[in-house]
């Protein structure tokens, strides 16, 4: 190894190079910013002294003019009522002019005229040798009021370099009427006053100052044959007539770029303005970077050999060190550096170097046996592991990620996704979801991300994407952990499924029908389309559930199902609106007779003999239609009209379709006859509560009652909830119903309290009017303190769909429900879509299982699954969960096997009077119950 230099040597070594870049860099960058600074500042600190100068000289030449005003004016206030000035003895006249223009030291000369203008007495100055510039002999005109006027520029007409101004004032008699006027005279040429205050100033070379009166006419300049001319064009005259004062740059006249200070003198009208070349600010910038070039390019030259001393005294230690390192660089862990002559900090990298080598075998140990331990816990993980580049390259992907998309890591690593994911679409949304992460570099958690086999078939994942990021700062890969969740999706699919459908049908309900319709409606709107909506009733439906029992009924509705779905385009929405009631929208229609054609087809199909284990049955229909737009533009007036032409079909004759018609609103008279009914029933005591006890699974203890409206009408006697419910809600009376009923069943439950039975929650059903209802939370409060009813004993029980309608509204109640200690529950979970995750927003505390899953827990798969899997989630977030319309011994055994906490049924108990629950709650236990639960 060569350690041996020489100037060639030392030239031509990087280090020299280096450290000479770095000082000639440094050098050049410390005088380039010298420069710019410099030529930022210096020429900002010269245009601030210039400014001051010119501030100066204008705020000079402002003074001068005011005393000049001051002065005048004083004379004018003095002299406008001098009776010695009203004399005929042009002596005396001449004596008071003198007087009145020797007390001054501003004027030049004066004149005295008679109201016509004609001259009375002179002295310096002969007015008649004067005229404007534009050669109109000057006739002031001079008010009463006025105490001094200001002339024009006058020149001479025998020497035009001869100019002055007038300073004028009236001589008034004891009338207040002018007899006199007084000229005042001041010359603009170089024997004037105005030149003389010019010349004091001393604002530079090639530097001047002016007046202007208030037209911009100037009335002092340097150049005299200027004095008159029109400069209103000059921005800062422009200022001036805007009564402004301030500082500026402009373009003179000759083409010169200025700086300029001007300001205007209330009291005269006038504007000064003082201009300095811009250019002077520049000349000591310019000399000064002159001589920063000449410094730099000297120590440029003195720096190029202190370049060198430095290089060879670096050279020879780090030329050793480079050898070393080639040596381990090759591969030599065991090559030592010899340190016989390196000190500072050379020395001490050589000695680190050498530590440095003993300990790379052992990481190098080290990093193969945890690169090993990774390697079996990413190929090992049941979780999908894998990592992507940012060409969308698999660099890494372990057995679980493989097996998804049905190969294996072997055949996957160095591919992209494209070549197992025939979802073109699928891969490219995640192709530039994986790019936007490794450009962001931040993680990015996606809670439901689909995959698709070779096969087609589709999976569901939860990813944390997180960009793995190099030493250097930037990122090229992506690291995946994804857990698989299809089930989870699928189930939640069925949920919603069922939200939306009915459950024995698999058709829409009545929730999904009207959000058809609505779309249904806007598309109709827009193309300019009729809609027809059948609203379709089973004539013979009650007598099959009376005589063959509801599993036949149920059996017929899905026969239904069928013939109907058979004899409608796919385009046309189906739905089970509820019962033996069936909706039908059909889109795009012609005209009527369409429609007409369709309903008698779907009256012939549906009235053909069914044949059901054994049986032949035989139903008709009675279909009531509605026209969009003709019978109503608005979800809800459709169905409605329909409903009231299938009631007129049903009074004609059944087996027949009506078309809706105005006339036929009379039909709802009975429904308005059991609304007015409603409005007496309270007054009139006809309203009564039953209670339904529900039961713990475990203890098979009454472990809640709910509280259930009952209405007794003289003339019609027992009245189903479900007419008269849903008349109070649209009526309005729902709020004052249900504040009795709450304030009864509060009532009813503290006399059990105060008679010694043990204390236990009464439920009451609120319905969604009385919570949207501003005072329902007041109105609780009131009732528990009317009653003396504990909050912890009322249970509030709200439907889901009410909840998944007015989340906003709904949530603010129930927090200040739950505040107040009441219990939250929802009632018929699952009719309406919700997760489980969702409603942890709100303060739930039960689940009441809607009774159509109950019915066919034993005997329908998704029935099973969605009851199942409800039970265990609402467990796992603690809350209570009760199955309603339990009817059967082995629902009861399977509901407590799933450990279902509490049951509500006919099994139990249907509701009853408050005397026969009054009874159950002495017995405490039921016998059947308690033998049912061993």
């Amino acid at each position: 190894m060569n350690l041996n230099f020489n100037v060639s040597n030392i030239v031509k070594s990087r280090l020299f190079k280096r450290t000479f870049l770095f000082l000639f860099i440094s050098i050049i960058f410390f005088s380039g910013f010298i420069y710019v600074a410099s030529s930022i500042i210096l020429p900002k600190i010269a245009q601030d002294q210039y400014r001051e100068m010119t501030d100066l000289a204008v705020h000079r030449l402002s003074n001068h003019a005011k005393m000049i005003v001051e002065n005048a004016n004083a004379i004018s206030e003095t002299n406008k009522q001098n009776e010695d000035l009203l004399q005929d003895d042009s002596l005396v006249l001449n004596s008071e002019l003198t007087k009145l223009l020797d007390s001054s030291p501003f004027f030049d000369g004066g004149t005295m005229t008679d109201v016509e203008g004609e001259i009375l007495v002179s002295r310096n100055l002969n007015l008649n040798e004067f005229i404007t510039k534009s050669g109109i002999k000057y006739e002031p005109q001079i008010g009463t009021e006025e105490t001094l006027h200001f002339s024009d520029v006058l020149v001479n007409k025998s020497d035009k370099k001869e100019s002055i101004i007038l300073l004028s004032f009236p001589v008034n008699n004891e009338k207040e009427e002018v007899k006199r006027i007084v000229h005042m005279a001041i010359h603009l040429d170089q024997k004037g006053l105005f030149q003389s205050m010019f010349k004091e100033l001393n604002i530079g070379k090639d530097s001047y100052a002016y007046i202007v009166d208030s037209k911009g006419t100037l009335i002092s300049h340097p150049q005299r044959e200027m004095l008159g001319e029109d400069v209103s064009d000059n921005p800062a005259v422009q200022a001036i007539l805007k009564k402004k004062t301030g500082y500026m740059g402009l373009i003179n006249q000759f083409d010169v770029e200025m700086y300029s200070s001007y300001q205007y003198i209330p009291g005269l009208e006038w504007g000064i303005v003082a201009q300095v070349p811009s250019e002077t600010t520049y000349l000591g910038v310019k000399k000064f970077h002159e001589s920063l070039w000449l410094s730099s390019i000297i120590l440029i030259i003195l720096l190029t050999f202190l370049a060198a001393i430095h290089t060879v005294k670096t050279m020879n230690p780090i030329r050793k060190l480079h050898y070393a390192v080639d040596q381990v660089a090759k591969g030599n862990f065991r090559s030592e550096i010899e340190n016989d002559e390196s000190k500072g900090e050379i020395g001490a990298l050589i000695k680190r170097f050498n530590e440095m080598i003993t300990s790379l075998n052992h990481a190098k140990k080290q990093l193969k046996s945890q690169k090993n331990f990774l390697s079996k816990i990413i190929s090992k993980s049941p979780n999908a592991i894998y990592v992507v580049d940012y060409n969308g390259r698999f660099t890494l992907a372990n057995e679980a990620f493989t097996k998804l998309l049905g190969t294996t890591p072997a055949e996957i690593v160095g591919k992209k996704e494209s070549e197992f994911n025939p979802d073109e679409e699928e891969v490219e949304r995640y192709f530039q979801i994986n790019r936007e992460v490794i450009n962001s570099k931040k993680d990015r958690f996606i809670p439901e991300a689909s995959l698709t086999d070779s096969e087609g078939n589709q999976h569901w994942m939860q990813v944390m994407k997180i960009p793995i990021i190099e030493e250097d700062g930037s990122s090229h890969s992506l690291l995946c952990f994804a857990t698989n969740i299809t089930e989870r999706i699928m189930n939640e699919e069925k949920i919603k499924f069922h939200a939306s459908h009915d459950s024995l049908t698999q058709l829409p309900n009545r929730y999904k029908f009207k959000k058809a319709l609505e779309q249904e409606l806007e598309l109709a709107y827009d193309e300019q389309m009729n809609v027809a909506v059948l609203f379709m009733d089973l004539d013979r439906f009650k007598y099959v559930n009376d005589h063959f029992g509801h599993m036949m009924g149920d059996k017929l509705l899905q026969a239904v199902t069928s013939r109907l779905k058979e004899n409608l385009h796919e385009r046309d929405t189906i739905s089970r609106f509820g019962g033996d009631e069936f909706t039908v929208i059909l889109s795009n229609i012609d005209d009527k007779d369409q429609v007409s054609s369709i309903a008698n087809k779907l009256i012939h199909a549906l009235g053909q003999p069914y044949q059901i284990d054994g049986h032949s049955l035989v139903t008709t229909t009675s279909i009531g239609i509605s026209m969009y737009p003709n019978d109503g533009e608005d979800v809800d007036i459709l169905i409605k009209n329909a409903d009231t032409a299938m009631y007129q079909a049903k009074n004609q004759g059944k087996n027949t379709y009506r078309y809706f018609h105005s006339e036929m609103n009379s039909l709802l008279s009975n429904k308005y006859k059991l609304e007015n009914y409603m409005r007496d029933a309270l007054e009139k005591e006809e309203f009564h509560l039953f209670y339904q006890p529900k039961m713990d699974t475990h203890t098979g203890k009454i472990s809640g009652i709910e509280a259930l409206l009952r209405w007794e009408q003289k003339e019609l006697g027992m009245v189903s909830p479900s007419e008269f419910i849903p008349i109070a809600e649209e009526s309005g009376l729902i709020l004052q119903v249900g504040e009795w009923v709450l304030e009864q069943a509060c009532l009813q439950n503290k006399r059990w309290q105060d008679e010694g039975y043990p204390p236990i929650k009464v439920s009451v059903n609120l319905s969604v009017w009385q919570i949207k209802h501003s005072d329902i939370v007041k109105t609780v409060q009131q009732i528990l303190e009317k009653t003396g009813l504990n909050p912890i004993w009322l249970e509030l029980e709200i439907t889901e769909t009410a909840i998944m309608e007015n989340k906003r509204s709904i949530l603010r109640t129930l927090k200040q429900l739950k505040k107040m200690g009441v219990s939250i529950a929802i009632d018929d979970f699952g009719t309406g879509y919700s997760s489980l995750n969702y409603l942890k927003r709100f303060p739930v505390d039960t689940l009441k299982i809607d009774r159509s899953f109950i019915q066919g827990i034993l005997t329908e798969q998704d029935d099973t699954v969605i009851a199942t899997a409800v039970i265990s989630m609402a467990t796992k977030l603690g809350l209570i969960v009760v199955a309603e319309g339990v009817e059967t011994d082995e629902q009861l055994h399977y509901l407590h096997d799933l450990h279902c906490n509490e049951v509500q049924g006919f099994l139990i108990s249907p509701p009853v009077p408050k005397n026969q629950m009054t009874k159950m709650l002495e017995k405490e236990l039921l016998y059947y119950m308690s033998k049912t639960v061993s």
